[in-house]
């Protein structure tokens, strides 16, 4: 994933537990602080102490300590990087208020309701699990009511001006066809010899006629479904080893493979049926090949106004 998608993919989703350790990070890894303004945004400040809680969590998950010289350039870096992060965020912030768009705090609840599900907890317990880490249930409700107003924010100044033509997905379709195959299965039956049975006799009554595959199976077999023929199912032509496939791919239905080795055993595979990849028609991978061309082309277009905002905006950086 490009550093782009990164950036859009993070104003469009949060986690709540990505939240709840950003949050409880920057209350944790809290030291001495010189709030001196570090950033002026269109008449809107952003201190040290806002970059310094912001930067806390990565700083935790790598390690660096403020207290070690030797990692000051390291966290300058990561400082400036953050900062530029947030220069944005905040051009972000002051846009959606020039266009008026607000969050009722019943789609905010809802909000974390779905992101507390997708971590498999209730909203009763996420707020519980902050009280007990001593983080706000307000800051997370803050922060998610931000990243809703940001997201529309985005999806009216960027994803409103992407629009995929019928046509381009067409041509992608026509241009691209063995990428829309059904999966290629087959369906097997497997026989597997003892480590030092004798197999040459069975198996040269196999090939002979005189004994069917799965009679064989039932009478000699030490391996799965010995009372069903050691019928395996279908399985997907991609999810095989490349010795079952290489075993499999001379075959038609009903014939027998040649054995091989595999742990020990003897393995005798039957091809009871294959299945090949079907072309799948149009309809059934159209949202598909809209997503792939609509990601480029929204990645484009969020950087392009990103750079705008940048250029009009009045900004000076004092770190």
């Amino acid at each position: 994933m490009s550093p782009k998608h990164r950036t859009l993919r993070a104003f469009c989703a949060c986690s709540i537990l990505a939240c709840v350790l950003f949050l409880s990070a920057g209350i944790a890894g809290a030291e001495t602080v010189f709030n001196k303004i570090v950033a002026v945004v269109n008449g809107s400040i952003i201190t040290q102490y806002d970059v310094q809680e912001a930067v806390a969590p990565e700083l935790l998950k790598t390690g660096l300590s403020r207290k070690n010289p030797g990692d000051a350039d390291r966290i300058h870096a990561i400082e400036r990087k953050v900062l530029d992060a947030m220069i944005t965020d905040e051009l972000f912030t002051q846009e959606a208020e020039r266009y008026q768009l607000t969050v009722k705090d019943t789609e905010v609840e809802n909000e974390i309701r779905k992101m507390a599900q997708r971590s498999n907890m209730t909203l009763e317990q996420v707020k519980e699990q902050m009280k007990a880490d001593g983080v706000s249930y307000d800051m997370l409700f803050g922060k998610v009511r931000k990243n809703i107003v940001r997201s529309r924010l985005i999806s009216y100044m960027v994803s409103r001006k992407v629009v995929v033509t019928k046509e381009d997905v067409q041509a992608y379709y026509d241009e691209h066809k063995s990428e829309f195959t059904s999966e290629r299965k087959v369906t097997v039956k497997m026989l597997v010899f003892a480590p030092n049975a004798d197999k040459e006799k069975p198996l040269g009554m196999i090939r002979e006629g005189k004994l069917s595959f799965e009679d064989a199976v039932k009478m000699f077999s030490v391996g799965p479904a010995k009372d069903n023929g050691g019928l395996l199912g279908d399985l997907a032509w991609k999810d095989l080893s490349s010795t079952w496939r290489e075993a499999l791919e001379p075959l038609s239905a009903g014939q027998v493979a040649e054995p091989f080795e595999q742990e020990g055993a003897t393995i005798v595979l039957k091809l009871d049926k294959a299945t090949s990849g079907d072309m799948l028609p149009l309809e059934d991978v159209y949202s598909t090949i809209e997503n792939t061309l609509r990601q480029p082309m929204l990645e484009s277009r969020f950087e392009e106004y990103t750079t705008k905002l940048r250029e009009k905006a009045v900004v000076k950086i004092n770190l």
